[in-house]
């Protein structure tokens, strides 16, 4: 199978040091909280840069967050890779004292990826949710017989923080120092040694194409 890999390159062209962050919009699911899906580890001087890469490999994800709020930290554990348009159904157990997700199996609505939790799974100790490229994207609270559908349609931001944490749960109704991340199919580069395609892409604040905004 052909993969895409995508990267962004940040350019810090603002008054002072931020952390960046990459996030998703999650999908229409209650409860349901956006993680900063990947982290600068450290604030990014003026003029300097950070390069965030991935790719578009979907994954099934749970940790034992208590209750999910935001500031909390997720870090995924049991990652399982599945396929929206495949194997795109599991199921989360707790059978003696283990966290658990299935291999995901074909059988789940087309286009979508499901989350079965069993009636062991305990109310307000473990989060589930959906990943891509090996981390936590957007997660909800698990609990017992609780049913969780993702359909999902990625769209990408990128934020400026004082601290932040790769992980952490954001409520991203407060979010101000961001642009949301686009990439256009006039890009593509093929690499024939890794049958991959590389998308580039920038900053594009509102609808205007091609620009990029200072912090």
């Amino acid at each position: 199978m052909t993969s895409t890999n995508y990267s962004v390159k940040v350019v810090n062209n603002g008054a002072a040091a931020w952390q960046f962050y990459v996030y998703q919009k999650p999908p229409a699911v209650a409860n349901n909280l956006s993680l900063a899906w990947f982290a600068s580890p450290y604030h990014i001087g003026v003029g300097d840069s950070i390069t965030f890469s991935w790719n578009i490999q979907y994954s099934f994800v749970w940790s034992a967050t208590g209750i999910v709020k935001p500031g909390i930290q997720f870090t995924a554990s049991g990652v399982k890779e599945c396929d929206p348009d495949g194997e795109n159904i599991t199921s989360f157990t707790f059978e003696n004292n283990t966290p658990n997700l299935s291999y995901p199996a074909t059988g789940g609505t087309g286009g979508s990826l499901t989350i079965k939790d069993g009636d062991s799974v305990p109310s307000n100790t473990f989060a589930v949710g959906v990943g891509m490229s090996g981390k936590g994207t957007y997660v909800v609270n698990a609990g017992p017989n609780l049913t969780h559908e993702f359909t999902p349609e990625p769209k990408y931001y990128i934020v400026a923080a004082d601290e932040v944490v790769e992980g952490q749960v954001m409520d991203i109704t407060t979010v101000t120092k961001s642009g949301s991340l686009a990439f256009s199919p006039q890009c593509v580069r093929s690499d024939r040694d890794t049958e991959s395609r590389q998308y580039s892409g920038t900053l594009k604040p509102a609808l205007k194409p091609r620009t990029s905004f200072d912090f």
